[in-house]
């Protein structure tokens, strides 16, 4: 895993403290460089829907996946997405990753959508060990 060339792998840039805390934009203060099209090198990340109200998901790993528009296959992430709303069948995340937020997050069941459908978060959120042990791998190289 590489690191982050604007922060030089320390997730912040100090002489821009006073914009986001010196959060650094390029890595999002994980400090780990991105792949070409934006998104970390390393599964499981944080990303957000490009559709309903752009929630919260948890990728997990990458597949093809069905584009609804033109019924073709397409590449595609495995994501489970986020809710705070529960269920017997969804998975609790303890504590809640997003540290602004007291409500319980709960993930739903994995499913695959379209690349096109997913970007970054944009926002920091801590990863639960146990989520990053069951998931963690290295993205494939395109």
């Amino acid at each position: 895993m590489s690191k982050c060339s604007k922060c030089k792998g320390s997730g912040h840039i100090a002489k821009f403290g006073h914009v986001n805390a010196g959060v650094c934009y390029e890595c999002q203060g994980t400090g780990q460089a991105k792949a070409k099209d934006g998104f970390p090198n390393r599964f499981p990340f944080w990303a957000r829907m490009k559709i309903d109200k752009q929630r919260t998901t948890l990728v997990i790993d990458e597949a093809e996946a069905l584009d609804k528009r033109n019924r073709k296959p397409v590449d595609g992430f495995v994501h489970r997405e986020a809710t705070h709303s529960p269920r017997k069948d969804y998975e609790s995340v303890n504590p809640n990753p997003d540290k602004d937020d007291p409500k319980p997050m709960y993930l739903k069941r994995p499913k695959k959508t379209p690349k096109h459908l997913v970007k970054p978060h944009g926002k920091k959120l801590d990863m639960p060990k146990n989520l990053k042990d069951r998931y963690d791998k290295p993205r494939k190289k395109k």
